[in-house]
């Protein structure tokens, strides 16, 4: 069984009875599947293959393997749309970057209060470019973060795309500077290793699965404090050697850990050690 994470009910609570009751579903589902003795375990990540040994899974029954992606893909056959790129480093600002959707777990509100921070400490020249789907399910959180740009007179520094096509994505990976990650909850967290493979340096908040992905020597604070973090991505933004260090430690994070080559022949590690298991049940 492949396992991957289910969002702990919490984050829905203020915002969905419908998803807290659904993701409170998901994980009794999950007590219920370790149960069964039949089955072995394919996690994402360390983080979510603890979560099954808590549950009593025998850690011999589990492994560890990130998820396939389309990475090399997108950047091999997609070609980027030069406008876009030539606006992101042509406006005069440090352009930060997160992709995720738009739900309680992702950390939206804590970006809008990193923007407000950069804005009283350094200058206007910052925009923060938000990728991903609006869920009316969780309705009351896209008014929390409206509320907060509107208040904060966050307009000009904050911009949700929505949903976008996949050239349209590779422009903003490669046109941006700086991939920012403040969500609460990760099980493995895809875009963070697509910003390593674009050779942009991450700015993450530490939580679950995020420092494990990112790897070594790579930015990830323990407790979140907006100003704190301005002051790191006004330090990245300004400084090329730092800037340079963390693009190199991020890039080959990915090369070694979770290009698909790298994958692929742990993939058939994996189906090869437990074809040889099977043969003697």
């Amino acid at each position: 069984m492949k396992y991957h994470n289910i969002t702990p009910p919490y984050f829905f609570e203020n915002y969905s009875e419908n998803y807290t009751r659904l993701t409170t579903l998901g994980r009794e589902q999950t007590k219920r599947l370790v149960r069964n003795p039949r089955f072995s375990f394919l996690s994402d990540s360390e983080y979510n293959n603890k979560e099954l040994i808590d549950l009593g899974v025998d850690t011999e029954k589990t492994s560890i393997l990130a998820p396939f992606h389309k990475i090399e893909i997108l950047a091999s056959l997609i070609k980027e749309q030069e406008e876009i790129v030539s606006l992101l480093k042509n406006n005069g600002c440090i352009n930060v970057l997160f992709v995720g959707r738009v739900a309680p777990n992702k950390g939206h509100l804590n970006i809008c209060h990193v923007v407000d921070s950069y804005r009283k400490f350094y200058d206007e020249n910052i925009k923060f470019w938000i990728i991903g789907g609006y869920d009316q399910e969780v309705n009351l959180y896209n008014q929390e973060i409206e509320n907060l740009i509107q208040t904060n007179q966050l307009v000009n520094n904050i911009i949700f795309t929505n949903k976008i096509s996949a050239e349209t994505l590779k422009s903003f990976f490669v046109g941006c500077d700086i991939f920012l990650c403040l969500s609460e909850h990760e099980g493995f967290g895809v875009p963070l290793i697509e910003a390593q493979f674009f050779e942009k340096p991450i700015v993450a908040l530490n939580r679950a699965a995020v420092k494990e992905t990112i790897g070594k020597n790579q930015i990830a604070i323990d407790q979140f404090n907006s100003d704190y973090l301005a002051s790191v991505i006004h330090t990245i933004g300004n400084d090329q050697e730092i800037y340079d260090y963390l693009v190199l430690q991020g890039s080959n994070n990915f090369k070694s850990r979770f290009s698909l080559k790298v994958l692929k022949k742990r993939f058939e590690e994996y189906i090869d050690n437990y074809v040889r298991i099977g043969e003697y049940i």
